[in-house]
C-alpha cells in the first residue's frame, strides 16, 4: 500500500515517499526496492510513478480527445498534470479519472486563452457517460395517448452550451490541421 501511494502521488516520487511515511530512503523501502548502481532508488521508483502518470494521461487524452486536439499535446500534458495534482484518481475505473475535468477547467489558466474549454470538456464527459450508461428496457408505445409522458432513454443527455463545441467535438478524430481547431466567439 505504501509503494502504491508513492507510485500514484500526484507530485512525484520524493513527495510520495514522504507522504507514505518513508522519511528517508534507507530502511523499509530499500527492503522492497533495490537502491544500488547502476539505477538508484528514486530512478527505479520513478519508472512506476511515471508509468502511472503516463497511463492516466493516455486515458484522459482518450476521454477528452477534442480538448487535447484544441490544446495540443504539450499543453494537454500540462493540463493533465495540474488536474491530477488536485484530483488524484481514487477509483479502480480509469474512466473516472477525468470526472471533474470540466469543472476544473472553469478556473484553469488555459481557459483564458480558450474560453470554450469547459463546455467542450463537458460535452465530452456527457458523451462518455451516455456511452457507458445502460439502456432502458424497450417499452410498448402502442397505447400512448396525449396524456402520457415520454422520457428519454438514459443514454441520451441534453447538453446546453454557448459555444459551438459540437464542431470541435465532431472533428476530434481528424489529424491536426484538418477541420476546426479553435472557436473565436460563441455562436
Amino acid at each position: 500500500r505504501k509503494l502504491a501511494a508513492v507510485f500514484t502521488h500526484p507530485r512525484g516520487v520524493k513527495p510520495g515517499l514522504t507522504a507514505a511515511g518513508f522519511h528517508h530512503t534507507k530502511g523499509p523501502v530499500t527492503t522492497i526496492v533495490a537502491d544500488r548502481p547502476p539505477v538508484p532508488l528514486h530512478a527505479r521508483l520513478a519508472v512506476y510513478s511515471d508509468g502511472y502518470f503516463l497511463r492516466l494521461l493516455e486515458c484522459l487524452g482518450d476521454d477528452y480527445r477534442a480538448v487535447k486536439r484544441a490544446l495540443g499535446d504539450g499543453d494537454f500534458k500540462r493540463l493533465a498534470a495540474d488536474y491530477l495534482a488536485g484530483h488524484p484518481s481514487r477509483s479502480p475505473f480509469v474512466n473516472d479519472a477525468g470526472r471533474a475535468l470540466p469543472a476544473f477547467l472553469k478556473s484553469h489558466p488555459f481557459t483564458r486563452r480558450h474560453p470554450f474549454l469547459p463546455e467542450l470538456a463537458g460535452l465530452e464527459r456527457a458523451a462518455l457517460v451516455c456511452l457507458f450508461t445502460d439502456r432502458a428496457p424497450a417499452g410498448d408505445l402502442s397505447g400512448l395517448g396525449p396524456s402520457h409522458r415520454v422520457r428519454l432513454d438514459p443514454t441520451v443527455d441534453l447538453f446546453e452550451n454557448r459555444w459551438a463545441v459540437d464542431r470541435l467535438w465532431s472533428s476530434r478524430a481528424l489529424p491536426a490541421g484538418k477541420g476546426p481547431l479553435r472557436l473565436s466567439s460563441p455562436f
